[in-house]
């Protein structure tokens, strides 16, 4: 199972560690933290994260593509992925998790 995170600038980091931490118990879990460019991306906690992978080299046929929270910043970094992912890799079935 592909598992692939979308994070940015300013994501809640618990919204990406807890999830991560139950989706990688899936059996043949693997994952990919993805943004713009490769490297560190901070969180809103002061915790910075590796993105391993940018919108051209990662996975265009994840089985899960999840995003972290930050309602600020959300929205500009759900458009910045769409414009670089062509639409037609993934057809998103959008599930809100509220807390």
């Amino acid at each position: 199972m592909k598992i692939l995170a979308l994070v940015f600038p300013g994501f809640t980091f618990i919204d990406l560690a807890a999830p991560m931490q139950a989706l990688m118990m899936l059996p043949e879990a693997k994952s990919q933290i993805v943004w713009q460019k490769k490297g560190v991306v901070a969180s809103d906690a002061g915790v910075d994260v590796h993105a391993s992978e940018d919108f051209q080299s990662c996975w265009k046929d994840p089985d899960i593509l999840f995003v972290p929270g930050n309602t600020l910043i959300l929205e500009s970094a759900a458009r910045a992925f769409q414009r670089e992912v062509p639409r037609n890799c993934i057809q998103p079935q959008i599930q809100r998790a509220e807390c």
